[in-house]
Parts: C-alpha cells; structure tokens; sequence
C-alpha cells in the first residue's frame, strides 16, 4: 500500500526535521510540557514480573500489558474491567490471546496445512462488521465489510471459519436463542454456504447485501448524516477544543476525552504527511498546516471497548478551510502485534503493526477504505484516519431469534468470503477443503472452545488480581470523570 508507507516516511521525517530528533517523533526533548510520550508504550511491568502460569489472567497479562503504560489505572486495568464485565460474549470478543493459545495444541492440522494460509481479519465478529468510510470524494461513499483490522494476520482460512461459528455459538447463548443440534446444523450451513457464494462473487459485500433488511438500515442512515454531526459530538459549541465527555442515548458516559498540551512541532510533522495520502488530496491539497492549526489534541477513553482499551488513541482537532466544515478531527489509534503473534502462534509480522493494520484493510477491503494510513510516533505504532460519523458497526443484540442468528451467520460468511478472495490459486484451494468433514470438525472444535471460554470467563472474573485491577480502574475513572466535570 504505497500511500501508507509515503505517509510514514513523511511524518518520521517531517517529526526529525521539525525537532531536531531521530525517528519515532519524540517530543519530549523539546517540550516541557505534559505530552502524549509521558504515557507510551512502556512495559506495564518489568519482563521478570510478568505472570508465567496459564490461567486467562495470567496469558492476558502477559500477552497484552506490556504496551500499556504501567502508572495508568485506566490502562491494562480498564481492559480487565471491560473484559470481566457482563457476560463470556464479550468476553470471547476481548480475549483473542486466549483462543489463539488454545489454537497452539488443537489445529494442529490446521497450522500445517500451507496451501490454507492467506491474510485473515483474526477477528471477525459483529461489532467488526459494519459501515466504513470508503474511496472517493470525502463524505460521498461508504461502503459494508469488515472492519478494525488490529488483528489481521497470515493464517489458515479453517481459523477465521473456526471463529465465525465459535461467535454464533456464543452469541445464541448470550441472546438465549435455544439451540438444537439440528439448529446448530442448520447455522453452521448458513454460514459456510455464505462464505462460499461470496468468495466465488465479483460483487462488493456492499452490493451482495445492499438488499438486506439490517445492512441497508445501516446504509440509508448514514445517507442522512452530515460531518458537521460529527463535530458537534465532539467539539465545544465554539469548536474549538474537544468535549471532555461524550454521552450516550441514555445518559451515560460512553468516552471520556483528556486534553494534552504540547502542541508545538505537530504540525509540521502531519503537513507533508497529509499531502503525500492520495486518498485525501480532495481535502488535503494545498494544505499548509500550521502550529496554529491544531486547535486540540485529546487522549480517547472509550468507556465499555473489551478489545483494544488500555491502548493509546487520539483524536486531533484541526483548523482547515480546504475541509468541507473548516475543522477535520483526526484518530489516531496505537495497534500493537496481533494476538496470533503475541501468543507466539505465527512469527512477528516484519511491518509495524499500524502499517500491517492498515495495509491488510486495503488489501482485503472491497472497494478500499478512504485515507487509511498508518505512523510511527513516540515509540508506538498507530493507524490514522478521519474521524467521521459515517461509519458504523452491526449489534449483536439484534439477534432475538434463530433466523435472527442464521441472518447474521449469512452477513458473516459474505464479509468473510470477499475478504478471502485473495486469488484464484487461493479461492480453488479454499473451495477444495470445505468438505463434510471440515464442518463437522468446525461443530466439534467450536463447541469445545464455546465451553472453554465460559470457564475461562468464570475464572477471570474470580481471580483477585482481575479484582484488584477493576478496583483501579473505577477509581482512575471516577477521578476522570469528576476532572471532566
């Protein structure tokens, strides 16, 4: 993906022009001022200390931890927090450490099928699918696939299969949709005869669904929605600066935004970085961003995420006429190695995980997202993008019924399908292995990791290190929340 990789070749370069600093756009030795660098991609804790049993606690610990920030309560502590909350849904969709360990010493034969690998998303489940802002005029298309791609890697295509029906199973059980094994026949066909018309189809996932009852909702909605929406959520009525929180339909805090100082040397480091995103020239050309052009930049909380929370993310407030409201709000979001490569199941991916996040979305996107790019900055890795009101994910708590559960199996098997076709080599070899026996091992394996995640989620929950790190967390944002007020 040539733009990404010119965005962050700008932006390191820009970084060390601008401060007189190496790569990773330490900010730091020039600023006394508190800045984003203060709360980077330390060790949580030093190697030694990390835990080496192999309860779900302890993989997570392990696993996750150490990119977060070890002095922040709302760091690995609030992912503990989110992951323990609620129910073994949400907890299946947090923990992907733990299913790809246990993929270790049960898919075996998987693993050592070579023809079977290609580039999956890893982590492919409702709140994963949905509406993204797509390649065009800005503000003028979007488009239904897979979204959030932190997971993305090169494994057997069984894998992801594995994880579509391990995520109904679940999700029938968190919906309390009775199931019978005639039922979980019946799902499991769905899903995989799905996945089969849509690898062997030319059309977008947008195309093939644009019909369908939930995903064209999900279209005309966002027809109707303006930028400007965007910007009154998370701006100050003067737009200036972020809000401090964002609340929710219900009036609950959903995000709580902290602003940081330390503006000085942002943005020269974006200027060329944002002229060199072909993707974005219809806004970007001609830009001359200035230190006075980066009103705001603000730390993101996201109150009830199970997946990436603890991690750094960013959004960017910048004063631009050539924008379509005078202000673009930019995200930047820290990705760390995927989970498959954390565990130890599959080497290191040799790109920066911002860049293999954001390169793996173009790639197997159908048409590609709009100003998708990726940076190195203050020692971590980040995918970027505009924040925008356009894009937005399926809901799990649609499901009420069975043919509620085998309509969101057939949404599945189509994003999966077109994600897949990655070739015709590759779309032969995948049709040839999705045999009788192939689904009666995915109903047999599934099965056992369903069962085993709502064990490990009943031992998470009660472990006291799980409790000690909630205690934190609600205490780191209770101190948030009355700063925000």
């Amino acid at each position: 993906m040539v733009s990404g990789r010119r965005f962050c070749a700008s932006l390191l370069i820009a970084c060390a022009v601008a401060l007189g600093v190496g790569s990773g756009c330490d900010r730091q030795a020039r600023s006394n001022t508190a800045t984003p660098a203060a709360a980077q991609t330390k060790s949580a804790t030093a190697p030694d200390a990390l835990p080496t049993g192999n309860g779900p606690y302890d993989v997570l610990a392990r696993t996750y931890s150490p990119y977060t920030s070890s002095d922040d309560p709302v760091g690995f502590p609030m992912k503990v927090r989110n992951l323990a909350k609620d129910n073994y849904y949400r907890f299946w969709r947090g923990s992907k450490e733990l299913f790809y360990e246990w993929c270790k010493a049960n898919v075996a034969d998987w693993m050592a099928d070579q023809e079977a690998y290609l580039r999956i998303h890893g982590d492919l489940h409702p709140g994963n699918m949905g509406l993204y802002h797509s390649k065009g005029k800005f503000g003028h298309h979007v488009a239904f696939g897979a979204v959030d791609f932190d997971d993305s890697a090169r494994l057997p295509f069984q894998i992801e299969l594995l994880q579509g029906v391990i995520t109904m199973d679940l999700l029938a059980r968190h919906r309390r949709v009775k199931m019978t094994d005639e039922r979980v026949d019946q799902l499991i066909a769905t899903l995989i005869d799905s996945y089969k018309t849509s690898l062997e189809s030319d059309q977008t996932p947008t195309q093939m669904l644009e019909e369908d009852n939930w995903v064209g909702k999900l279209l005309k909605t966002a027809g109707r929605r303006e930028y400007s929406s965007e910007l009154t959520k998370y701006l100050s009525k003067d737009k200036k600066e972020f809000v401090s929180e964002i609340i929710d339909k219900d009036g609950r805090i959903k995000e709580v935004l902290r602003g940081l100082k330390g503006r000085a040397g942002f943005a020269d480091a974006i200027t060329d970085a944002l002229l060199n995103s072909p993707d974005g020239k219809d806004v970007f050309k001609d830009a001359d961003i200035r230190k006075k052009d980066v009103e705001d930049i603000a730390r993101r909380t996201q109150l009830e995420s199970a997946g990436s929370e603890g991690l750094h993310k960013y959004l960017v407030l910048l004063n631009h006429k050539k924008s379509p409201e005078g202000k673009l709000i930019l995200y930047l979001k820290q990705v760390i190695p995927s989970s498959a490569e954390r565990v130890g199941l599959i080497p290191k991916d040799a790109r920066p995980p911002g860049q293999r996040s954001s390169e793996d979305m173009h790639d197997l996107s159908n048409p590609p997202a709009y100003f998708n790019s990726w940076c190195t900055w203050n020692g971590g890795s980040y995918r970027l993008s505009i924040k925008e009101p356009w894009s937005e994910t399926m809901d799990g708590n649609d499901v009420n019924t069975f043919e509620d559960l085998k309509h969101m199996a057939r949404i599945w098997g189509i994003v999966a399908g077109s994600a897949h076709r990655q070739g015709n080599q590759t779309i032969e070899r995948i049709k040839s292995r999705l045999t009788p026996e192939l689904t009666a091992t995915l109903r047999e394996r599934a099965a056992a990791y369903s069962t085993k995640t709502m064990k490990d989620f009943e031992q998470f929950r009660a472990d006291s290190r799980t409790v000690e790190q909630i205690k934190r967390a609600e205490a780191g944002l209770r101190e948030l929340e009355s700063k925000a007020r």
